[in-house]
């Protein structure tokens, strides 16, 4: 999640690849995304080619309701899911309760997390302000996504400098991947 600086830390330019496969490192690897110089979790679990098992969860609106779903995770943990997702309501209704609570699960109960991150009705900034409270909170995956308008704002529109794609998205996040 963290920004590169300087000429020398641009990302090399893409060449053609061919559809699954993806580039080396500057070690010669083949593998899934760094951040901060770590391989991140949730596509280790994958590479094993054993079932795994993960919980998703909505932050609930109300603070007793997000104090129960606490309590709901933390009884469930025992279960050792392989991860634990937390979805984000439309337009980012819920973005501070997402945030909140993965950051919490992460550090309370030592799962692994990834948040949902919808780009619909974000601006770049505010995207990258949520990545770097995920990161300080310890949390290292996240879900890139397009995401819903918000269904009872009829005159939503995607700000102007917002993301229209989640692909828009996606190089955003990787060109602050720090390798």
């Amino acid at each position: 999640f963290a920004k590169r600086a300087g000429p020398q830390s641009r990302r090399p330019a893409r060449g053609r690849q061919r559809a699954g496969s993806l580039p080396e490192n500057e070690a010669g690897e083949r593998g899934g995304a760094r951040c901060y110089g770590v391989r991140m979790a949730i596509p280790e679990l994958f590479k094993a080619r054993k079932p795994v098992i993960s919980f998703e969860f909505f932050p609930p609106k109300t603070d007793a309701g997000y104090r129960a779903l606490f309590e709901t995770i933390e009884e469930l943990s025992p279960l050792s899911p392989g991860y634990v997702s937390i979805t984000m309501g439309a337009g980012g209704s819920t973005r501070e309760k997402t945030v909140d609570l993965t950051i919490e699960i992460t550090k309370k109960l030592g799962l692994v997390t990834m948040a949902h991150l919808p780009c619909t009705g974000f601006r770049p900034h505010e995207i990258g302000t949520i990545l770097d409270q995920l990161q300080a909170g310890g949390v290292h995956d996240v879900l890139a996504l397009r995401g819903d308008p918000p269904r009872d704002d009829p005159s939503f529109t995607i700000p102007k400098d917002g993301f229209q794609y989640a692909s828009q998205l996606v190089e955003y996040i990787a060109d602050r991947i720090v390798v």
